[in-house]
């Protein structure tokens, strides 16, 4: 697979109102132009939702997708539905807690879900709650005081109600959070939810770049609403269904078409389009030793993409991994001003005649 044009790409979509539309079906296109993407171009794709793990589960299933990986609650959590085990996951501190039970006391006309790995705890719940609470797919538990709610173990919390009871709590909130939105958002304009503090989508989403050894120029997320607003802050490529509000419209750098139509394929279709293929480039790098292999992947990369290595430059670097941090690292002092000095001329030589200069070693042979 790393071989194909985009191995080393990671989407990231939200699931309701932009992989699904408006109605909660798969768009027919979204589905093809998804298994064209990690099967035919071998892309990595994730779900990121505010939905639980087994609400999550037939989405993956149906997609097939190459990762197995992808974010619950909001960015509260990471699983592998091919392990079948939770990766990672954030649980809300007891003073945000103590924070939250404040609201909803302060709010009795809020309604409030708790959301853990494996249970759904209602206080108060409306029929609207209990339809919500029931997409969750876990154990319900119904509580008339808050205060009896066990703590330590909350992923994700929901206030719903009516806009302005909700528009009250997202204020007291973000007050007792000293502005910081970043871990609370507005999945509706009758919904406000909150996750562990330092927590969100987009940090969910860079953890699973990280592990699949991706890099930030080339993630992807798209999303309709503000709960996937630090998302698409966070990605490379930040893009937002057509029928986003103008807040999201504002930070994406691509707008799609409406959910209903098959956004998720406009940005697949954007960024094949985008895709450099066939340029020439050349490589600057530094190793402690001169390891051919090192460079292995990211050449396998460009083979895929039928690029042109016309130049490679190599000198030694700082390395403080594993052992050699604890000495203090390995080819201390380099990169030197005698590794500058040879790449300058490695760039000079490259653009002016287009020689192949493969290392520092090799330029001094010239």
């Amino acid at each position: 697979m790393e071989n194909k044009p985009l191995s080393g790409w990671l989407i990231a979509s939200d699931i309701d109102g932009t992989l699904n539309t408006k109605v909660r079906t798969l768009p027919k296109r979204n589905e093809e132009a998804i298994r064209k993407y990690v099967y035919d171009y071998g892309g990595h794709f994730m779900l990121a939702s505010g939905r639980t793990i087994e609400s999550m589960r037939a989405h993956f299933e149906k997609l097939h997708l190459n990762s197995g990986l992808a974010a619950f609650g909001n960015g509260a959590g990471i699983y592998d539905y091919q392990q079948e085990k939770i990766l990672w996951v954030q649980y809300i501190d007891e003073t945000y807690t103590s924070q939250i039970i404040s609201a909803a006391k302060k709010f009795p006309h809020a309604k409030l879900q708790i959301i853990t790995t494996d249970e759904c705890r209602l206080v108060r719940p409306d029929v609207a709650a209990k339809m919500l609470a029931d997409s969750s797919k876990l154990r319900q538990v119904k509580y008339r005081n808050v205060d009896d709610v066990p703590t330590g173990d909350w992923c994700k919390v929901i206030f719903t109600g009516l806009p302005h009871v909700i528009d009250k709590v997202d204020r007291y909130v973000t007050d007792c959070n000293n502005g910081d939105r970043s871990n609370l958002m507005r999945s509706s304009v009758a919904s406000f939810e909150v996750v562990s503090k330092g927590t969100n989508k987009g940090v969910a989403v860079m953890k699973v770049a990280q592990y699949l050894g991706i890099d930030k120029d080339h993630t992807a997320a798209i999303g309709d609403y503000f709960n996937d607003y630090e998302m698409l802050k966070t990605v490379g490529l930040p893009a937002c269904c057509g029928q986003a509000p103008r807040g999201m419209k504002e930070i994406a750098k691509l707008v799609t078409c409406h959910c209903n139509r098959g956004a998720v394929a406009d940005l697949i279709e954007y960024i094949k389009k985008h895709m450099p293929r066939g340029k020439e480039v050349f490589l600057m790098y530094t190793c402690t030793a001169d390891m051919p292999h090192y460079i292995n992947r990211i050449l396998r990369v460009l083979e895929g993409a039928d690029a042109k290595v016309i130049g490679r430059f190599r000198c030694r670097g700082l390395n403080t991994f594993g052992p050699f941090g604890v000495l203090g690292g390995a080819a201390k002092g380099h990169p030197d001003v005698h590794d500058l000095m040879s790449a300058a001329d490695f760039v000079r030589n490259l653009k002016s005649d287009g020689s192949i200069l493969t290392s520092q070693k090799k330029q001094k042979k010239k």
